[in-house]
Order: C-alpha cells, then sequence, then structure tokens
C-alpha cells in the first residue's frame, strides 16, 4: 500500500490540467469545499475509532475479532481518504485553487504541491491522531506480555506513523523538488549534463539513504548482552558484514526485521521490539539468517540495478511510443496519467514477480542459518554444529524458521486462519476489502501462509531447494537481459538522437 499511496501523491503534483471549481466558485468556494470533504473523513475516523473502543469496552472477550474488524475498517479508511482527496481535486476544484494560489503571471512557486497536497495530509495526520484512542485500548487489552508494553502518547504516535511512512515522503519530497527545478530551469534535462546528473542523484539516493535509517526511523543501537553476542557469532558464521544491528521501538505495534545499505560500511541490520521480546533466541537467529540471505544472494544490489534499468527502459519506451503517429492527439492529462498508472503497474507486477522469489531465496537462507550438516535431524542441542556459510538445510532449520514467520504472523494479526466468513452484504463486502488489503500487503513479499507452504516442501525434500535456486537465478537475470534487449531495440530502431530530441 505504500506504493499505492505513493503512485497517487506523485499523480495529484504532476501538472494536470485539473478542473476549475464547480459553480463559477472561486478560492474561497473551493477552499470551504474541501475543508467540508476533510472534516467528513476526520467525522468517519472518529466513528470507525469510537465503535472499536466502544466494542472493546462492552465485550473485551471478543479482543481478537474487535482487532481484526479495526483493521479491516483502517484499511477501508485508507481508500475513502485517497478517493475523498480525488474528490477534492476534481469535484472541489483544490487543484485548480492551490495552483493559482501558488502562481505569480504564469510562473508556479517552487513546492507549490504542498498546497495541493495538503487537504490530504492533514486527514492522514488527523485521522493517526484519532485512531490513536482505539490502538492504545486494543494495546492495553493484549494479554500477550510482549505486547502490552508501555504504548505512545497520542503525539508520539503520529510522530511515531510520520517516521514509518519515510520511504514514501522521502521521494514524494524529490518529486516536488525535481518539478520546481524542471518550471525555473526546463530546458534543464535536454542537456547531457543535465540527465548525468539526474542518474548521479538517482544512485546516491539508492546507496546513501539507508545510511540514514537510524535518523529517520529514531534507531537505537542494540545493547551488548547475549542476544547481541549470539548474532555476532552468527554473523561471523554465516560470512557478513554490517556497521551496526539496531533496535527500533515501536511499542510493541509492530513485529519486523529489515536490512538496508549496498555495502558493509553503509549496512544496517535492524529488528522491532516486539519481535525481539517475542521470539526466541533460535527462532531471531533464524530470522536475522533471512536479512543476511538478502545479502548473500546480492538482493539489494539486483533491486537497485533493476530499478535503474528499468527506468532506463520505461524513458526510453515513454519517448519512443511519443513518437508514434497520431499520438499529437492524445492530451496533456491522457498522456501523464496514462504513463504515471503504466509505471505503477510495471513496479507492481515486474517488481513483485521478481521481489517474492528473491523474498523465498532470503526465507531458504534463514533456514540455512539455523540447521546442522543432517538434513534428515529431528532437534538440535546446545552441542549442535550449525553449518557454515548457510551452505546446509535441515528439518530442525526449516521448523525453527516456520515458527519465527508464523509467530510474526500472529502478532501482527496478519494471519487469516481464524477469520470466520461473515453473511450478507456487509460481509461480503468485507471479505472483498480483505482480500485486496491481502493482495496489497503481499506484492513484494508473498503472504506468510505461501512462504510457510513452500518451506515445509524443501523439509519433506531438500533436493528442491537446488532447482529452486536455479529457476530464481535464471528469472533474475533473464529479466535483466529482457529489460536491456528492449531498450537496445528500441534505440536501433529510432536512434538515440531522436529519442533524446523528444525529452
Amino acid at each position: 500500500m505504500p506504493l499505492l499511496l505513493l503512485l497517487c501523491l506523485i499523480l495529484a503534483c504532476l501538472p494536470i490540467d485539473w478542473p476549475a471549481p464547480p459553480f463559477g466558485l472561486g478560492p474561497a468556494g473551493s477552499a470551504i469545499l474541501t475543508g467540508t470533504v476533510v472534516v467528513g473523513l476526520l467525522v468517519i475516523a472518529r466513528l470507525f475509532s469510537f465503535t472499536t473502543v466502544s466494542r472493546l469496552a462492552h465485550v473485551p472477550r471478543d479482543r481478537v475479532a474487535i482487532g481484526r474488524g479495526h483493521g479491516l475498517r483502517r484499511l477501508a479508511y485508507f481508500f475513502l481518504n485517497l478517493a475523498g482527496f480525488g474528490l477534492m481535486l476534481t469535484s472541489c476544484g483544490w487543484a485548480f485553487t492551490a495552483n493559482q494560489l501558488m502562481s505569480v503571471g504564469d510562473w508556479l512557486l517552487p513546492g507549490a504541491e504542498i498546497l495541493v497536497l495538503a487537504p490530504y495530509l492533514i486527514t492522514l495526520i488527523g485521522s493517526w491522531a484519532i485512531f490513536f484512542d482505539a490502538e492504545q485500548a486494543l494495546h492495553r487489552s493484549s494479554p500477550d506480555p510482549a505486547v502490552n508494553s508501555e504504548f505512545w502518547t497520542r503525539w508520539g504516535y503520529v510522530f511515531f506513523l510520520l517516521r514509518y511512512h519515510v520511504l514514501v515522503f522521502i521521494p514524494l519530497g524529490f518529486t516536488i523538488v525535481q518539478l520546481g527545478i524542471l518550471r525555473v530551469a526546463p530546458t534543464i534535462l535536454d542537456a547531457p549534463w543535465g540527465q548525468v546528473i539526474t542518474l548521479v542523484g538517482l544512485i546516491a539516493f539508492i546507496v546513501l539513504v539507508p545510511s540514514l535509517l537510524p535518523l529517520l526511523l529514531g534507531l537505537r543501537p542494540m545493547p551488548p548482552g547475549r542476544l547481541r553476542t549470539r548474532i555476532e557469532a552468527a554473523a561471523q558464521r554465516l560470512g557478513v558484514r554490517y556497521h551496526n544491528l539496531y533496535i527500533w521501538q515501536t511499542r510493541g505495534s509492530l513485529a519486523t526485521a529489515m536490512v538496508a545499505g549496498l555495502t558493509p560500511r553503509l549496512r544496517q541490520i535492524v529488528f522491532t521490539d516486539l519481535l525481539l521480546a517475542t521470539l526466541s533466541e533460535d527462532e531471531i537467529e533464524a530470522v536475522f539468517g533471512h536479512e543476511v540471505g538478502h545479502v548473500k544472494h546480492r538482493h539489494l544490489l539486483y533491486y537497485a540495478t533493476f530499478l535503474l534499468v528499468s527506468s532506463l527502459t520505461m524513458w526510453v519506451v515513454y519517448q519512443a511510443v511519443q513518437q508514434m503517429p497520431g499520438l499529437s492527439a492524445v492530451s496533456k492529462n491522457a498522456g501523464l496519467l496514462l504513463s504515471t498508472f503504466a509505471t505503477g503497474a510495471y513496479l507492481f507486477l515486474a517488481f513483485g514477480f521478481v521481489s517474492r522469489r528473491c523474498e523465498r531465496q532470503a526465507d531458504v537462507f534463514g533456514c540455512k542459518a539455523v540447521s546442522c550438516p543432517d538434513p534428515e535431524c529431528r532437534g538440535h542441542t546446545a552441542e549442535t554444529a550449525l553449518v557454515a556459510g548457510g551452505k546446509g538445510l535441515c528439518r530442525t532449520g526449516v521448523g525453527t524458521f516456520v515458527r519465527a514467520l508464523e509467530r510474526v504472523d500472529e502478532i501482527n494479526g496478519t494471519s487469516n486462519n481464524s477469520m470466520s466468513a461473515r453473511r450478507g452484504l456487509f460481509g461480503r463486502m468485507a471479505g472483498i476489502l480483505r482480500l485486496v488489503g491481502v493482495w496489497l500487503g503481499a506484492w513484494q513479499h508473498s503472504t506468510i501462509a505461501k512462504r510457510v507452504a513452500f518451506l515445509r516442501t524443501l523439509a519433506e525434500d531438500p533436493r528442491r531447494e537446488r532447482r529452486f535456486q536455479q529457476r530464481v537465478t535464471a528469472l533474475r537475470w533473464g529479466l535483466l537481459l529482457l529489460l536491456t534487449g528492449a531498450v537496445v531495440a528500441i534505440v536501433a530502431l529510432h536512434g538515440w538522437q531522436p529519442l533524446l530530441e523528444a525529452v
């Protein structure tokens, strides 16, 4: 869903000819209409939050079902908020009004897009402050001592979510800056040096942003102790280097881990507080092995290369399409909309497809990280020697990582196993919404249920792992070759000069 949100916000920032306010209303009338929609959305958020708090107070024994219902309402509000923002931009004429207010003559001031986005940002941040009541009530009523720790204050919770959305706001901010620069110097990309600077900036962004994660997310180094010593020993055994191990304080609201950084000097490995408080040390080591798997299989470097080559391919394709006869009749608005949706669909389908396979590769390495040399082993003891370099796979290692995945699924509330079907119109609508949420949430990682099912097939027959690795390797390189071939073919047909002149 962060990808969908990012695409929608970027679309709102594009230089589209937005419709004027209806009924001949001026800026004041447009602002009143927009404000009315904002207030309506915040009222809905308040009703959703109140429903959760009220039900939890009256029927505390149904906490699990109430929590699932609250999750569905928040998902529904996400789509409702985006729809409301679209209504503000079009039917309320807010985008037109904001651009008019930020114009000096024919020149649009830098950062004008922030005013266009302001109503959505108000409803987004306001809804976080409103939903805090429900989140706090669910947190306090949890029977799990790992979850039921000290929760955020209201504005601490809002600030936490702002940090959580940093990977949406940073590229959005770069887009706004780029649009502002292009308005001031519209021919900057016509010169080769301008295109080189753009490419270098994109590469620098990919390389350097991970080093800012401790600051952006408020991470703190993992303190010395038994767990850190064990993870450091596992890192040495698996042959991976990193800058530091970090803990992400989420006040018991999120269980996950991640790795970021293309080089050891910039590489950060992060665990959330809830994950460390909930999993056993064996399971934490297996999760660490999963993150190491991304490094050992060079997924981060592959993702960076894939996105760069994809950007070049899409740019060449777009320039070639613009030269097709009859395309001059397509309006600027239609061109911007189609190119944005095409980019989003490509990322969702192509990058999501390869990312899910890479995630399974990392899952397999997570199993190997806690495996012994005996594929048929039935359990490890304190004296069991684990395989160095992640070069072995045993049943116990698979079982350890599977338990970690299932526990993460349970405490994050993403499991569908306990969701009972409801009858009636609202039940069917809830079921559709749930499926959409799972589909969007799993586009990059697949569902944990599918990941677990795949790993269990490896425990039954370890020989399948080699065939799987061969298929994923062929897929990864095949996609890069396909993209590169598309660029070469288009350039061979059109030549570089016409494509550069079409910018």
